[in-house]
């Protein structure tokens, strides 16, 4: 391994005392592994070879270097060919265009990937079939199969079937490459054997063009590098335009086929990435080079460009220590005007700069020099903005923000969120689009006015979109009458006769994602007294902020210690070991075939529901869950303490919370097993089982009724028996004595 090595020496005396060295360190370097395909014979050696295979197996190093020379490099006519990298090293081509991987044998990967923390750059790979009979897993030009950390930067995939294939892989890289000319697919992520995963991989900074199928992703993957890194060049695959605000990226996302994963950020132009120098700069200032202390003059700065067209804004400095601030972005080529009051004489150097919609700033512009003279009445007090605007907005929704002073509308207020900028119409309202984020994330909204002081505050933006069309959401808060808030309430929400959405609040509050409709929302947990509102109209794409105050209350009917118990070991399961992870929960009644449904997650499906006195059937759908933990409350006159669970046919393990406890130590979460709980009226079962996405699985619960003889019942039996023996000899007496009689002076005669 090459890399720089450390050390430090420690020295103890008899009393405890440490000293140190200072650091000591050398630096080890690893001649890479040359590849040559036409070098004079007397250059080769085992670090000097004609083919990459050869260079694969020579190297011995880990994180050791193969550089490989231009040329043209056929792997595939033979077995000891094929291209297979099983150790964790670089593979560097000379030059792009002119070092090449080509497929000779054409059906087979050009290079397949197996071991983790491998970087392959520079190279072009031409010609790699899928073949007939197709296999499974497919060939690709690229395939990384069963590998994490793996990155592919800088490559030309052209003319192959299947251009990157990552194999039940996470955390690799696919960036600044060129996809184009695929028969079959650019790309896919792919999972080829149940509870394995293709999700986690970064995919950005690349080019699809003139691809069959551009991309296909069954895992969650990330398809961008934010905002204004950006996403990716798709061709004429992608129909979004490029206009508010033009900054070479498109206004709406690409959908990436057979997912909800999206390109938040695609690129209007191939290789739009390095497109990203800054605005020309601007020319010097316009206006009066003389002026009275005390009032307002106006500046312009004329005709400001981008080199690629895209929106520009000002920053103007008059030299006192104030600026203009940003203004509203233009199209390249505009003209900006700015308004100032010098409010001491003197003289002021007055300049301005510009930048781009994608944050880029242009140099500062020659400056002017402009004299104030005279004297001003003190100014007022200034005043501050007021900004109004929801706490928690989806990514890419409008959401509407107001701005006053003193309680009036403000006309022409910039409001600005990231790269958005939007002017308050004549009611002192604007609208903004929220960006798309890849987690939670939370920005600055600013509102700026030149007569007044600025004001800001704190949005979310949540990574959350509604898994039904048309839908929106409700946030807010839940406090106690004291004010503080209170955490681990419920909110409840009924989405349909007998199936229900519960949330539950943390820290900052709660939000949840439903359907475009009518709802009424309850409030509670345990030791408060719930509440509710009805006729909640949740719209399409908009928030409904409803904030709850809940009275504390003792808690009423205590529990026996048995079930106190209980409860104490369901809350240590569902709020400890679980930790959320609870997505459902079915309560059943078998014997009445009563059932209601709740629903942890808007992605979760619960569906086909069937019951009768012996089993219990249904089918989930994750529809982009990777897992669930399913849990099941059974509500009988008997007892069904001895069970059995089934996923998909195949029996389900039984593990006792002691294993489970053990496990969540190791922060481990057991998948395909089952746990249960026995109360008094009812009994838990806690399924935990993996969802693939998009499909369904079916779950069957055999309920066997067990009779069970306790001390009560076994003293209650024999107290009936005795009295009935004890009946009987009463009743039967005079008879008995009657045929003792008889039978006694039959013998003696």
């Amino acid at each position: 391994m090459g890399g720089s090595v450390g050390w430090r020496i420690y020295f103890n005396d008899t009393e405890g005392n440490v000293n140190a060295t200072s650091i000591m360190s050398f630096t080890i370097h690893v001649n890479p592994v040359i590849v040559d395909d036409d070098a004079l014979s007397s250059w080769y050696d085992r670090s000097h070879v004609k083919t990459i295979h050869e260079a694969v197996t020579n190297i011995t190093a880990v994180g050791g270097i193969i550089q490989v020379r231009s040329g043209t490099y056929n792997v595939g006519f033979i077995s000891s060919e094929r291209l297979v990298v099983s150790k964790q090293i670089s593979l560097l081509g000379e030059n792009r265009d002119t070092t090449i991987i080509y497929n000779f044998r054409s059906r087979g990967n050009g290079i397949k990937i197996t071991h983790d923390h491998v970087t392959m750059s520079d190279f072009t790979i031409r010609n790699s079939r899928l073949g007939y009979p197709p296999v499974d897993p497919p060939f690709a030009a690229v395939s990384i199969e069963r590998c994490d950390y793996t990155t592919v930067q800088n490559v030309l995939i052209t003319d192959n079937d299947l251009g990157i294939l990552i194999l039940e892989g996470s955390y690799n890289t696919i960036m600044q490459n060129t996809i184009q000319n695929s028969y079959f697919m650019g790309m896919e992520t792919y999972v080829h054997e149940v509870g394995t995963n293709a999700s986690w991989n970064t995919i950005y900074h690349n080019n699809f063009i003139n691809n069959t199928l551009p991309a296909l992703d069954v895992g969650s993957n990330t398809w961008d590098d934010g905002y204004p890194e950006g996403g990716n060049y798709w061709a004429t695959n992608y129909s979004g335009a490029d206009v508010n605000p033009r900054d070479g990226i498109g206004d709406i996302a690409y959908p990436i086929n057979a997912s909800d994963n999206q390109d938040h950020y695609p690129f209007i132009q191939q290789n739009g990435w390095l497109l990203n120098d800054p605005p020309l700069q601007p020319s010097s200032p316009e206006g009066p080079l003389s002026v009275n202390v005390g009032e307002r003059y106006t500046y312009t700065v004329s005709n400001v460009v981008d080199p690629y067209s895209y929106d520009v804004s000002c920053w103007f400095s008059w030299g006192d220590g104030t600026s203009s601030g940003w203004s509203a972005f233009k199209t390249s080529d505009s003209s900006f005007n700015a308004s100032h009051i010098w409010q001491h004489t003197g003289t002021f150097s007055v300049s301005v700069k510009a930048k781009d919609a994608r944050g880029r700033e242009s140099l500062w512009s020659s400056s002017i020099t402009v004299t104030a003279s005279g004297s001003a009445p003190p100014p007022p007090p200034p005043v501050t903005l007021t900004l109004e605007s929801p706490s928690y907005v989806l990514e890419g929704s409008l959401f509407q923000v107001n701005v006053t002073a003193e309680g009036t509308p403000v006309h022409n207020a910039l409001v600005s969120l990231l790269n958005r900028n939007e002017y308050t119409n004549s009611n002192g309202v604007a609208y903004l689009q929220a960006p798309y984020v890849s987690q939670d994330t939370i920005y600055s909204l600013t509102a700026t006015h030149e007569d007044y002081e600025s004001a800001s505050q704190t949005i979310t933006v949540l990574d959350e979109r509604p898994s039904i069309p048309e839908g929106g959401f409700v946030y807010g808060t839940v406090t106690d009458t004291s004010g503080r808030t209170i955490e681990n309430a419920y909110i409840s929400i009924q989405l349909a006769p007998g199936v229900t959405l519960k949330k539950f609040t943390g820290e900052y509050g709660y939000y949840v994602l439903i359907p475009a409709g009518l709802y009424m929302i309850e409030v509670g947990k345990r030791g408060y007294k719930s509440m509710s509102i009805a006729n909640i109209t949740i719209d399409r794409n908009m928030s409904t902020k409803l904030d709850f105050v809940l009275e504390s209350t003792s808690e009423e009917n205590p529990q026996s210690t048995s079930n106190q118990q209980r409860d104490l070991l369901e809350a240590m399961i569902e709020n400890g070991i679980f930790a959320n992870k609870v997505t459902g929960e079915l309560n059943l009644a078998p014997e009445s075939q009563e059932y209601n449904v709740t629903l942890y997650e808007e992605q979760l499906m619960i569906k086909n529901i069937s019951m009768n006195a012996s089993k219990v059937s249904f089918v989930v759908n994750g529809t982009g869950l990777a897992g669930t933990i399913l849990v099941l409350r059974f509500f009988s006159t008997h007892n069904l303490s001895n069970i059995t669970v089934e996923y998909d046919n195949m029996t389900l393990d039984q593990i006792s919370f002691t294993d489970l406890f053990s496990l969540s130590n190791g922060n481990q979460t057991p998948t395909y097993t089952w746990m249960k709980i026995t109360k008094e009226n009812y009994m838990i079962v806690y399924c935990l089982v993996y969802v693939p996405h998009f499909s369904d699985h079916g779950i069957t619960v055999h309920l066997i009724e067990e009779i069970i003889t306790t001390a009560s019942t076994l003293v209650t039996v024999i107290f009936y028996l005795l009295v009935c023996f004890i009946a009987g000899v009463v009743f039967f007496s005079p008879f008995v004595l009657h045929f003792i009689r008889r039978v006694y002076f039959f013998k003696k005669k």
